[in-house]
């Protein structure tokens, strides 16, 4: 049983171990991409820094989890006047 203990904890630690290299490896193509996905929902692609996901964070900016989270259209900055989903 502990040795089961052992594996599920290496696991977990290598999860995070990992984070920095994947930020690494993806890091330079995320925020073009975020800002890309940003543009196709009809939002302002200012509106990463100021949920905190500009370059010196490491939160990932997902609109639609925001939204489905309580955030109103105006605290994600949509655009006036943009439509909407």
């Amino acid at each position: 049983m502990s040795t089961l203990a052992a594996i599920m904890q290496l696991l977990v630690a290598a999860a995070f171990v990992s984070i920095p290299v994947v930020r690494h490896r993806f890091g330079p193509a995320a925020k073009p991409a975020a800002v890309a996905e940003l543009r196709r929902q009809h939002f302002r692609p200012e509106v990463l820094g100021r949920i905190g996901a500009g370059p010196t964070t490491q939160r990932a900016c997902v609109p639609d989890a925001a939204r489905q989270a309580g955030l109103s259209k105006h605290a994600l900055g949509r655009s006036p006047g943009s439509g909407g989903r």
